[in-house]
């Protein structure tokens, strides 16, 4: 499953514009995901960080997909998109576990 997609949120994080829009973070460069069920907004809500800075969120279209892969240990990988400063790529592979919201 392959996944590309706007961070949502990042206009509202300290300092996550300016590090997406700077070029420091490349294109191909890894960031985490993780869930984030104590959102008052979202308890679906996936976090998007690199390092400690969070820049925003998978979009809301999209979370409850990528939140069910992540609960249920199917490794997901997230990367700086080049279509955009905001851009991200997000894909795992779950030929062994089948559709996650299932």
């Amino acid at each position: 499953m392959k996944i590309q997609s706007k961070i949502a949120g990042f206009m509202h994080r300290a300092g996550a514009a300016e590090l997406l829009s700077s070029g420091r973070i490349k294109p191909g460069a890894a960031l985490d995901l993780r869930p984030e069920p104590t959102n008052k907004h979202d308890p679906g809500a996936v976090r998007i960080e690199h390092g400690d800075t969070l820049l925003g969120y998978v979009p809301r279209s999209e979370n409850r997909l990528v939140g069910a892969a992540l609960k249920r240990g199917i490794r997901v990988a997230c990367r700086k998109s080049d279509f955009g400063f905001n851009a991200t790529t997000i894909e795992w592979s779950d030929d062994d576990r089948g559709d996650p919201l299932s």
